[in-house]
């Protein structure tokens, strides 16, 4: 019998899997590891060599540059951020963990067991990293994975335009839904997408807007996307310990998820490794994890408050304020207090 049973591999699963560092656990998901992208998949270059995925770096951006409704504010990015390969990143971090991979479907938990398509598996310890309808926390609690508390993203990865620039670039503008897009490149390519806030009506429409808006055609790349939670959930439901997308762990406002993810898969790897190892009780890591999450609690917070804020004022609002924050010189200072979270462990 597996010891732990980890249900997702995407970077929260294969985070805790990767601190956990054991033979006795197990892998649960539908795909192949890192054949399944939700994400922009674009982090702080630090984070990345934290932990140890180097090799799946695509691009190195040293600039933000944010176009709000006619408005062009650059920011210099110190550190600077990555754009990284999905699978890359993934098998990276599947290579530090040790455990088996059961490709299946998980549909719910029962006391001492993952309920998966291709049969029960027994567990002492189960992590449900599942994503945002986080399928175990849900099975145990219905309702813990609130649909208004979701954004929805869209993106489509396509060839690199010639003389497309350097930066992950930014975009608030009314034709598009309560919210941004983006474009970053990523060496011969370019990742495009909108995220709107709340639903997910019309983002299509939007994208393709954006890729005329910047003389890119729709090409025959196959649109990836999902649902966003911004509110952080109970990490911890009956015997079921949940972390990432799953637990709402996603910065609101930016919609960055990957840190979040990381970190705080790594900080419960650890705690269980501790518990099997005996050096720990449950209650003790239930403690500590909880813990760990209301110490930055504050981040979720003001985000949030930042995302209502930058959602009920029209676009060109939110390009004064952010020119006024550049001329004032606050934008280095806010940038590295937000890139200093959420760091590698």
């Amino acid at each position: 019998m597996p010891e732990v049973v980890i249900v997702g591999g995407g970077f929260a699963g294969l985070a805790v899997a990767r601190a956990l560092g054991r033979q006795d656990a197990v892998l649960v998901d539908p795909h192949p590891i890192g054949a399944y992208v939700k994400s922009a998949c674009a982090l702080p270059l630090p984070v990345v060599h934290a932990f140890g995925a180097e090799t799946s770096v695509r691009e190195v951006h040293s600039s933000l540059v944010f176009h709000v409704d006619g408005a062009v504010v650059h920011q210099h990015a110190d550190p600077p951020y990555a754009t990284v390969d999905y699978t890359a990143f993934c098998h990276a971090l599947m290579a530090r963990s040790g455990v088996h991979v059961v490709r299946a479907h998980a549909v719910g938990y029962a006391p001492g067991r993952v309920l998966t398509t291709q049969g029960e598996l027994p567990c002492r310890y189960a992590v449900d990293a599942s994503g945002p309808r986080a399928v175990l926390a849900s099975a145990l609690r219905p309702g813990y994975a609130i649909r208004r508390f979701m954004g929805a993203g869209l993106e489509v990865e396509v060839p690199r335009p010639s003389g497309f620039p350097s930066g992950l670039h930014f975009y608030v503008d009314p034709d598009l839904p309560p919210g941004y897009a983006w474009a970053f490149g990523a060496g011969e390519h370019v990742r495009v997408g909108v995220y709107a806030y709340a639903g997910g009506r019309g983002l299509r429409k939007a994208l393709q807007r954006l890729l005329q808006r910047l003389g890119i055609p729709l090409a025959a790349s196959r649109p990836h996307g999902g649902l966003i939670p911004w509110r952080l959930r109970d990490p911890v439901v009956g015997r079921v310990l949940v972390v990432g997308d799953a637990a709402g762990q996603v910065l609101p406002m930016t919609a960055e998820g990957i840190r979040p993810a990381l970190y705080y898969g790594t900080v419960l790897g650890r705690l269980l490794e501790q518990v099997l190892s005996g050096r720990m009780t449950y209650v003790a890591l239930i403690r500590s994890y909880r813990a760990e999450i209301h110490r930055r609690r504050w981040a979720f917070g003001m985000l949030g408050g930042l995302q209502r804020f930058v959602g009920s004022v029209p676009p060109n609002v939110s390009g004064r304020l952010l020119e006024l924050g550049q001329y004032l010189g606050l934008g280095k200072r806010l940038y590295r207090r937000y890139v200093q979270g959420f760091q590698g462990r």
